[in-house]
């Protein structure tokens, strides 16, 4: 990080001032054109970074790459959409759910059909504890990475990546700092 910073600052004293009729030496940099990679806006003061803002923003507004799904809808407010990634796969060996395919949980649908409450047995509570335990374990782990500035694609990433470890858990060591012995734990 140092060797970046000096860097930086070779560059900034050897660059004049960006700003109309000012030619003093450079002792900023726009912080927005770094965060966006855009070459120079040298300024020598904040007050001429200021005076120039106006021009100088502009230059902000080409350089953003626009991602628009929907090219005829007019956006209201700061929010927009994130580019879709790529489906995630499951190992093969994670078994599915009938919902996986379609969307339609044809499971659930037969079970409201049925007038009957169905009564589990001590070995399937102890089954339904396990994975309930291990479902908020993966809700932490989601809200660990919750902040300002994570999409909902990192977020989905994290509980994926959970989830594959969670199924595959006998045997295997942590792979996302859930200890091993907390998790076999639960299973008691």
């Amino acid at each position: 990080m140092a060797a970046c910073d000096a860097d930086r600052t070779t560059d900034i004293t050897e660059k004049l001032c960006e700003t109309r009729d000012c030619n003093k030496p450079a002792k900023l940099q726009c912080p927005t054109c770094i965060k966006l990679g855009i070459k120079g806006s040298f300024f020598c003061s904040q007050e001429c970074f200021k005076g120039s803002w106006k021009l100088h923003k502009t230059v902000h507004k080409k350089e953003e790459k626009k991602y628009n799904p929907w090219p005829h809808f007019q956006f209201t407010g700061i929010l927009r959409p994130f580019p879709k990634t790529d489906t995630r796969t499951v190992p093969a060996h994670i078994g599915r759910p009938d919902y996986a395919d379609t969307g339609i949980a044809i499971g659930e649908q037969l079970a409201r059909r049925s007038a009957s409450i169905k009564v589990l047995s001590s070995e399937e509570i102890k089954k339904m504890r396990l994975v309930c335990k291990l479902a908020r374990e993966v809700l932490d782990e989601a809200a660990k990475v919750i902040k300002p500035g994570v999409t909902a694609d990192e977020i989905d990433r994290v509980v994926h990546e959970v989830s594959d470890y969670l199924a595959c858990l006998l045997g295997q060591p942590t792979l996302t700092g859930i200890s091993r012995k907390r998790l076999l734990s639960f299973s008691t």
